[in-house]
């Protein structure tokens, strides 16, 4: 069986390409990086099974299988994401239900063990579907929350979202749609309902924000943990159960073409998850599953209280312990600018946001930090508020991103993110690079807000 890995993430590649080699029926044939190499790599290299994984699954990424399928027939895709926008849950929502042969999607959080993966492969090889039934519920339900806020959103009401969105304060909300600001403080406290922002501990004005720019396609899905779908879920014994509910929940697919997303395993059989694997002699050392709580300089727990320490240590838990070293060097940083942050939690679990305060309360997310190794840089967010709104604007902080050795930014970047590797950062010079091109945007940010830059 000739497999194909297109996985971005360099060290989920590394670790595929590890466990696969192991197995006596596959061989490995290409390991392209971007789309076009993908779609050269499947026409040229004929394989029997092409893998792509993906953090992100919005349509693009849906496009891309869809011509893979149509300029290559016969070819069996395994799709592994973490999460997805609105609009790509709705086409791969589409795509399930249309019954793909030789298909399978699954979370990357559902494999197990290497066996997993390897046991999907060999299924989609001769034609049948892999998928969990619960994931696609879970698409479907979702998908029908956020079109159903968006469609009970008035035009109205969208208008001062995208205001609240923009940084504005109720004030300037109420000039620009020409009402008493009393009026606009009701309108958005009825918002608040309707978007169910009132969880506590948050802020809702944000959460509200949040809510609308995920309906929107602008930031991706977040899914609670308790909502999300397990191979777990199901009786390890009782196949025909799995079956049965993916069958159910993809209309179309009969339940001889459905296959579980795992074979039947006990705890004890379960192998190492592919990102803590031995690399081969030669190979870069992949992170440990888990290292010492690391050390934060005192400036930034003078900052952000003592909590940032336990953060942090769970932070490094999942990163190479030189990429921790940055992320403490980042945080350091930050606390200089006076940035506020916000840890993960649930599907975003490893990673922080970097964030400017631009009234109380209200947020403009800058940059993500992930424990996998990247700094990304989110467009399709910065061109939410001002200044970056701007198509001038966001072309000149692409252009200071690229002194960042490594850094090529397409069009298609200019609407979606760009991914800064940690390895790039460890470099002090390239990491100096990076934070000069933030400090600009910082200043650009609280300009356009008119806010002094603080301590």
């Amino acid at each position: 069986m000739r497999v194909c890995i297109a996985e971005e993430h360099a060290l989920f590649r590394s670790a595929y390409e590890l466990h696969l080699r192991q197995a006596s029926d596959i061989e490995l044939v290409v390991l392209p990086d971007r789309n076009a190499d993908l779609l050269h790599a499947a026409v040229s290299g004929r394989p029997d099974v092409l893998l792509i994984g993906r953090r992100v699954v919005d349509p693009a990424v849906i496009g891309l299988v869809e011509r893979l399928r149509q300029r290559v027939p016969g070819l069996a895709i395994v799709l592994l994401g973490q999460t997805y926008t609105l609009m790509g849950a709705q086409r791969l929502a589409s795509l399930l239900r249309d019954a793909p042969r030789g298909f399978a999607y699954m979370e990357k959080d559902a494999l197990s063990s290497a066996q997993d993966l390897i046991h999907v492969m060999r299924v989609i090889a001769t034609g049948r579907v892999v998928v969990d039934g619960g994931i696609v519920t879970l698409l479907l339900t979702q998908v029908a929350k956020y079109t159903g806020i968006l469609e009970s959103l008035t035009d109205d009401d969208l208008r001062v979202l995208e205001l609240m969105a923009d940084g504005q304060s109720d004030d300037v909300i109420a000039a620009e749609m020409g009402r008493s600001p009393k009026r606009i403080q009701a309108q958005i406290d009825r918002l608040y309902d309707k978007l169910e922002a009132r969880s506590p501990g948050r802020e809702p004005r944000v959460q509200a924000i949040t809510t609308y720019l995920m309906s929107t396609g602008k930031l991706p899905i977040d899914v609670a943990p308790g909502d999300r779908p397990s191979v777990d879920d199901h009786p390890a014994d009782d196949e025909s159960a799995v079956v049965a509910a993916a069958a159910s929940a993809t209309v179309g697919h009969a339940a001889s073409d459905t296959a579980i997303a795992a074979p039947p395993t006990s705890p004890g059989d379960r192998a190492p998850a592919p990102t803590s694997a031995k690399a081969p002699p030669g190979a870069p050392a992949t992170p440990p599953t888990a290292l010492a709580p690391q050390a934060l300089p005192p400036d930034v727990t003078q900052r952000y209280g003592p909590e940032v320490a336990t953060e942090f240590a769970a932070f490094a838990a999942g990163a190479h312990p030189a990429d921790a070293q940055v992320t403490s060097q980042l945080l350091r940083w930050a606390s200089g600018k006076n940035l506020r942050l916000r840890w993960g939690t649930g599907r975003f679990e490893g990673s922080f946001l970097l964030t400017v305060e631009i009234t109380s309360g209200l947020l403009y997310w800058l940059a993500t930090v992930w424990a996998v190794g990247t700094v990304e840089i989110q467009f399709a967010m910065l061109q939410a508020g001002r200044p970056f709104s701007d198509d001038a604007m966001r072309r000149q902080l692409a252009k200071r991103l690229q002194e960042v050795r490594g850094v090529n930014i397409t069009e298609d970047s200019l609407e979606g993110r760009v991914r800064i590797p940690m390895s790039t950062l460890r470099d002090q010079q390239e990491l100096a690079k990076l934070t000069a091109t933030l400090d600009w945007a910082i200043d650009s940010i609280r300009e356009a807000a008119n806010l002094r830059t603080g301590g």
